[in-house]
């Protein structure tokens, strides 16, 4: 994937007025965070924009939350491959865990992946796809 910093630059710009990705059911989880976190973040929208300008094939995010993110690159470039990776351990992170699961079940390209970025299954399985299709996008969040 060629990237044009001069874009990115442009795109952090846009994102900080939160265009909306015209899916209501992620502008909803958008909106859920806010009480959450006390404020919005934008920097989800800066990933949609990045994906529905560069047409990454294949993004990573370790340290899922919520899945914003993952489903903002998953709605930006439909036709590319979203992996976002958390283990969701205590009750609290249950809570958090659920939404994840419901963004990789609306979302056919975004898959939520269950346990620890370092595990050896894991890794494998994101290198088997890495062997075929570079990773563009590597979010670490974790």
């Amino acid at each position: 994937m060629h990237i044009d910093w001069d874009r990115i630059k442009q795109l952090t710009d846009e994102a900080m007025a939160e265009p909306s990705t015209g899916d209501s059911w992620l502008e909803e989880r958008y909106q859920e965070d806010v009480p959450i976190c006390g404020h919005t973040n934008p920097y989800y929208k800066f990933f949609y924009l990045t994906a529905k300008e560069f047409h990454p094939q294949f993004s990573v995010e370790l340290g899922t939350y919520r899945g914003n993110t993952a489903g903002h690159l998953g709605v930006g470039n439909p036709n590319g491959t979203v992996y976002t990776i958390d283990w969701h351990r205590d009750s609290v992170d249950k809570v958090h865990q659920k939404v994840a699961i419901s963004v990789g079940n609306r979302y056919p390209n975004v898959s939520y992946i269950n346990t620890a970025s370092w595990d050896d299954g894991t890794v494998r399985r994101v290198a088997e796809v890495a062997s075929r299709t570079p990773i563009d996008i590597l979010f670490i969040d974790a």
